[in-house]
C-alpha cells in the first residue's frame, strides 16, 4: 500500500514544509472525527424526536488502528484517481482528497501501543467500542477482552436471532459479548477458549489474558513474541523464554485455527 513500512522519520529531521503536512494531516482527522461525533448527535436528535431513540441500539467502533500507508506510485493509487480522488497536499480538507496519516504520525496516534494498522500490535489492534440501546446498562464501563467477531453474534443476541447450525446454517464465528453486557462478571471468552487472527503476514493469539504476536518486518522481526496483556498491555516484556509451556500452547492453537 505505497513505501515500505520503514522507521519512522523524527519530527526534528523533518523539514517546514513536511511538519506543516504531516500537522495538517492530523488536523483533518481531527476535523474528522468531531464531524462524526456532530452527525451522530444530529442523528439522535432526529431518533428522540420520532420517538424511535427507545427502540434503537448504537454500536460504535473503529477500524483497526491508525493507516500508515503512503500511497505513493501503485496499483491501489491508480485505481483511487481513476475514481476522481485527488493527491492535492494543499486541500487535505477539501473533499476526495486520498491519503492517511502517513507512517510518522500514525504511529505518534496509536502511542502509546506498539505498531498500527496491517500490525498485529495492540496499536494495530486496539480500539473502542461503544454499545448502546434499550434494557442495557447505562454508564459502564468494560476492559474485558472481546473480538471484532463477537460483533455479529451480540446483534443476533440482541435482536433474539440465533446462531445455531442446526437450522441448516454454518454456525457463525464469534461469541456474544451480551451475557458480560448485563453482568460484567461473566466474561466473553471462559478460561481456556482462546481466538486469533493472520494478516499481511502478522499474527496474534489471545488465551486468558495472554497473547502471542508476529509482526512481519521491516518494523518487526517476523518471530513470535509472548505478553501479558493484562500487567504489560504496551508489549515490552517477552515472555516467550520464560515461559515456554504456555508459548507453545498458545502457538499450537494458532496452528489449529489456521487449519480451520
Amino acid at each position: 500500500m505505497g513505501r515500505p513500512h520503514l522507521p519512522p522519520k523524527k519530527w526534528e529531521a523533518l523539514s517546514k514544509e513536511e511538519q506543516d503536512d504531516y500537522a495538517m494531516g492530523l488536523a483533518v482527522t481531527a476535523g474528522m472525527l468531531e464531524a462524526m461525533d456532530y452527525h451522530i448527535g444530529r442523528y439522535l436528535a432526529y431518533l428522540k424526536k420520532e420517538g424511535l431513540l427507545e427502540n434503537t441500539v448504537f454500536i460504535v467502533t473503529s477500524d483497526n488502528g491508525p493507516d500508515g500507508a503512503e500511497y505513493v506510485s501503485n496499483l491501489y493509487l491508480m485505481n483511487a484517481v481513476g475514481l476522481k480522488y485527488h493527491r492535492d497536499y494543499q486541500n487535505k480538507a477539501e473533499k476526495d482528497y486520498f491519503g492517511s496519516l502517513e507512517l510518522e504520525f500514525a504511529t505518534a496516534v496509536a502511542a502509546p501501543f506498539d505498531y498500527f494498522k496491517y500490525y498485529t500490535g495492540e496499536g494495530g489492534l486496539r480500539v473502542p467500542l461503544i454499545i448502546s440501546g434499550p434494557n442495557l446498562p447505562k454508564r459502564t464501563r468494560s476492559d474485558t477482552f472481546c473480538f471484532f467477531t463477537d460483533i455479529a453474534p451480540t446483534i443476533y443476541d440482541l435482536l433474539g436471532l440465533s446462531t445455531s447450525a442446526n437450522e441448516g446454517f454454518v454456525p457463525i464465528t464469534g461469541k456474544s459479548m451480551l451475557p458480560h453486557i448485563k453482568d460484567p462478571k461473566v466474561p466473553v471468552y471462559a478460561k481456556g477458549e482462546g481466538v486469533g487472527l493472520e494478516a499481511a503476514n502478522s499474527a496474534a493469539y489471545f488465551l486468558d489474558g495472554y497473547k502471542i504476536v508476529k509482526n512481519n518486518i521491516p518494523l518487526g522481526d517476523s518471530e513470535w513474541h509472548m505478553y501479558n496483556l493484562v500487567n504489560d498491555p504496551l508489549e515490552r516484556n517477552n515472555l516467550v523464554k520464560s515461559n515456554p509451556e504456555l508459548f507453545q500452547k498458545c502457538w499450537q492453537n494458532t496452528r489449529s485455527s489456521q487449519k480451520k
